[in-house]
């Protein structure tokens, strides 16, 4: 064969049968990629309308929030008033002092020593404690505890230490109580 023979006869041609599978697999290609791009944007796309629905419900929930965050400051507020007054834990210290030995004259106890212990940092606030030391009887002691559960400044029995005075006086029993109040730190105080 010569060489004009061989391109007539078609043995050097590419069949139209190559070209159309390389062209079907070239759109196939193309067509994963388009569909991954697309796909890609459908999810985030979904996403952010997620993340616009939880805004909106914010949004939409403003008032309620605000409302809830008025009722927790008035109610931290209220709870405020109960605090010592005093700017130092010492003097804290001196007011815890003053009302509890008012509770407990009213009770009928005197108080045998008393010494205000280190303060306490409680976050926002100062815990003042103070031991208190005396003798009552037992519906002494709950009278007094009563009248403190709902005193004026708030204070707390942190620890409570009851012995028996035993034969030598029935009924009577030694304890030793350490009274917590709380003040506001000196820097949030204004």
């Amino acid at each position: 064969m010569r060489g004009g023979d061989w391109l007539r006869s078609g043995a050097g041609k590419v069949p139209s049968a190559v070209y159309l599978l390389a062209a079907t697999l070239i759109a196939f290609l193309a067509a994963g990629s388009v569909y991954e791009y697309y796909s890609g944007m459908k999810e985030e796309a979904r996403r952010k309308g997620g993340e616009l629905v939880v805004w909106a419900d914010l949004v939409g929930q403003a008032d309620e929030l605000e409302e809830l965050v008025e009722k927790k400051r008035d109610e931290l507020q209220e709870l405020e008033e109960g605090l010592l007054p005093g700017r130092t834990p010492s003097l804290g210290a001196a007011h815890l002092q003053g009302a509890f030995r008012d509770y407990s004259a009213r009770s009928g106890i005197r108080i045998t020593s008393e010494r205000a212990l280190k303060s306490v940092d409680r976050g926002r606030y100062v815990g003042v404690p103070v031991e208190f030391r005396f003798r009552a009887g037992i519906s002494e002691l709950k009278e007094l505890l009563s009248d403190m559960k709902g005193s004026g400044p708030a204070m707390g029995v942190r620890s409570v230490r009851i012995r028996s005075r035993g034969e030598r006086e029935p009924g009577r029993l030694d304890v030793t109580l350490v009274v917590e109040g709380v003040i506001r730190k000196a820097e949030l105080a204004n």
